[in-house]
């Protein structure tokens, strides 16, 4: 009997989604809580560390501002506050908020901590102590506490309390760069020691790390130190045209002479830098690096307009790409991009993917066919490319020959890995269902029975509970109209009496169990699993579509029309909502039962 369309069920909503990085859908859902009640603080305080992350200080701030009008001591209002000031480089605003935010146990050592920070960027060097130990008393894993410490022993030249620091470091994550490099600057390691502890696959992503740790606090020294030994990046040398001013024509030069490929910006105090240049340069990458940040950071209306103001001067292959995935609810702008993105790259493997992915979402199969072979036959490691190839040769309706190549095809196991699976599932049954329609009942049989399968080499290994209804179904069916009745009879009790496993949610293959109850003149166990259904899950439009079809209700068109509608819209991370993967399917099924009675 809750109500998820109060203040309240809204703002719980929203923070289900953001603690699940759906950023979006929690924004939406705290402007539909303050919409109920516009006074309801919660919702205005994650509302404000929404807009903090999107980069928009000061809407962060005003928000925040309005939860403080209401509760002075909340906590969460008054960090928000403090850190949307601290960007605004309002100090004392900002430390009044972290203040009064550490008076909470839930902000305790996290306001301590901002507090710390906020005294080390201003030399004040005893304060910056006195509350970074206050930030590790209250969680004494605090690493952030713990490096503030370091710093400020060797500012003052005890070299035996900053060993205990790192020691202790040490002890809690004995990985942190941070250590070698301050042991660096104590002279007890060498240059080749401390590169060599950056062992990890993208190891400019960890000195730009450690380097903003440096100049956050303001130890620009430190942090070009730590750039000087990085790999060439471009991100890498735009940070270093700012530290070193004197150096920047070189190092802005070599950030923007690079290549773009597998350079992705996504921190926000690169954006800062980004900005500044924006308003200097018409370099296309500035905009292009700038866009792919506040695409990050939610704002893509800013980066859509970003990517337009680059015209058409990138001559880069990932630029292209983004910008179809950006706005990908334009066909006509992907079309563009997916296209240009292949002429400037005939050879590249992801940009012939998104030119086959767009024509099989548009009905052009037959265009993609000779693409999505050549490309699968050069890249067979590739199962995107792989999974390309059998869908063309499903919706070019050569489901035998799909079948064929999935047998021989590689897909390596990983987790979600259902996407062959499902191919080679969809082909048996429209191999089935054609030869059914030819009246070739035997041949039918055998392939809905290799639809049950789950080969091994297509990376996804079989559930304890797999629901057969639909093949089973269509077994029946080929037996009853090859005058094997009882046979027949057998397999259309085996549907009948399918049990979900517990708990799992019911789908829109119940319309064959329902079916299968008719064909045993069980029109009442029929209503009553319908019934139950449909109280289980109330408001579940597969199963509205299930009612309506089973009843023969015309409105199943409009119930169809607003399930696809909603499962065209982009899956998004952690996406926790119902889809039924198999409804196309279902439905190609019976409309072909449908038509075929």
């Amino acid at each position: 009997d809750f109500d998820w369309s109060s203040a309240y069920g809204l703002y719980t909503k929203g923070l289900e989604a953001e603690k699940q990085r759906r950023y979006e859908e929690a924004f939406r859902d705290y402007e539909l809580a303050l919409k109920k009640d516009k006074a309801y603080a919660p919702a205005l305080d994650r509302k404000a560390l929404l807009l903090y992350r999107q980069m928009k200080y000061d809407s962060a701030r005003a928000v925040a501002r309005q939860s403080l009008a209401i509760d002075t001591y909340d906590p969460l209002a008054n960090y928000v506050f403090g850190l949307s000031c601290s960007q605004l480089e309002e100090t004392a605003n900002a430390r009044s908020g972290f203040s009064i935010a550490a008076s909470s146990p839930s902000y305790r050592t996290a306001g301590y901590t901002e507090l710390a920070r906020s005294f080390m960027r201003t030399k004040d060097y005893a304060k910056a102590g006195h509350y970074a130990r206050k930030a590790l008393s209250y969680n004494t894993y605090n690493l952030t506490a713990w490096k503030i410490l370091a710093l400020l022993y060797r500012e003052n030249g005890n070299k035996e309390a900053a060993d205990r620091v790192l020691n202790k470091l040490k002890k809690i994550d004995p990985t942190l760069q941070f250590i070698p490099f301050e042991q660096w600057q104590w002279g007890e390691e060498s240059q080749k020691d401390l590169t060599g502890s950056f062992r990890n696959e993208l190891p400019e992503q960890y000195y730009l790390e450690l380097a903003l740790f440096y100049h956050d606090l303001g130890f620009d020294r430190e942090a070009d130190q730590i750039l000087s030994l990085a790999p060439d990046h471009p991100v890498v040398n735009l940070w270093r045209a700012y530290l070193v001013q004197e150096s920047r024509d070189v190092y802005l030069k070599k950030a923007l002479e690079a290549p773009v490929n597998m350079v992705f910006p996504y921190r926000a105090e690169t954006a800062g830098i980004l900005e500044d240049l924006s308003a200097t340069t018409d370099n296309w990458k500035v905009k292009y690096y700038l866009a792919l940040i506040y695409w990050n950071k939610g704002r893509e209306e800013d980066a859509r307009e970003l990517f337009a103001r680059c015209g058409e001067k990138p001559a880069a292959v990932p630029f292209w790409l983004a910008k179809a995935r950006l706005f990908r609810d334009d066909p006509d702008v992907v079309a563009e991009c997916v296209q240009k993105a292949h002429e400037l790259d005939p050879g590249d493997w992801r940009a012939a993917h998104a030119l086959i992915s767009y024509d099989l979402d548009h009905d052009k199969a037959k265009e993609a066919l000779p693409l999505a072979r050549s490309f699968t036959a050069k890249y067979p490691e590739r199962p995107a490319l792989g999974m390309d190839y059998a869908r063309t040769l499903i919706q070019t309706g050569q489901y035998r020959k799909c079948i064929d190549f999935l047998y021989n095809y590689r897909i390596l196991p990983f987790e979600g890995a259902s996407g062959g699976r499902r191919l080679y599932h969809q082909a048996c049954l429209e191999q089935g269902l054609a030869d059914l329609q030819h009246k070739k009942y035997d041949r039918a049989i055998d392939y809905l029975q290799k639809a049950k399968l789950w080969p091994e080499n297509l990376g996804s290994g079989k559930p304890y509970n797999v629901d057969e209804r639909i093949e089973d179904y269509l077994i029946a069916t080929a037996l009853e109209r090859s005058g094997k009745r009882s046979k027949a009879k057998e397999q259309y009790e085996k549907v009948a009496g399918y049990t979900p496993p517990q708990h799992s949610r019911e789908n829109t293959k119940l319309i064959f169990q329902l079916w299968a109850l008719d064909k045993m003149n069980k029109d009442k166990e029929a209503e009553d699993l319908l019934t139950h259904a449909l109280k289980t899950s109330s408001g579940n439009p597969y199963l509205q579509w299930v009612n309506a079809v089973y009843r023969k209700d015309p409105g199943s068109g409009e119930i169809e029309k607003r399930i696809r509608n909603h499962t065209n819209e982009e899956g998004k991370p952690y996406d926790i909502s119902f889809r039924d993967q198999d409804f196309d399917l279902v439905r190609r099924v019976v409309s072909f039962l449908s038509k075929d009675q």
